[in-house]
Order: C-alpha cells, then sequence, then structure tokens
C-alpha cells in the first residue's frame, strides 16, 4: 500500500524515541 509506504519515508525512523511514541500513539505497542 503506498500510502502507507510513503508514510514510513517520510518519517525515516532514524529516531528510536520518536519510532516508540509513534508506535504508543498508534497503539502498536502498550
Amino acid at each position: 500500500d503506498t500510502h502507507r509506504t510513503n508514510l514510513m519515508k517520510k518519517l525515516e525512523v532514524n529516531n528510536i524515541a520518536g519510532l516508540i511514541s509513534f508506535a504508543i500513539k498508534n497503539g502498536i505497542v502498550t
């Protein structure tokens, strides 16, 4: 799914804290 891939590229997760925060906000992890 193109939109999701685009989003991931935009985030370009090189920031672990940011990734974790994003995951928590989206309910991926608790």
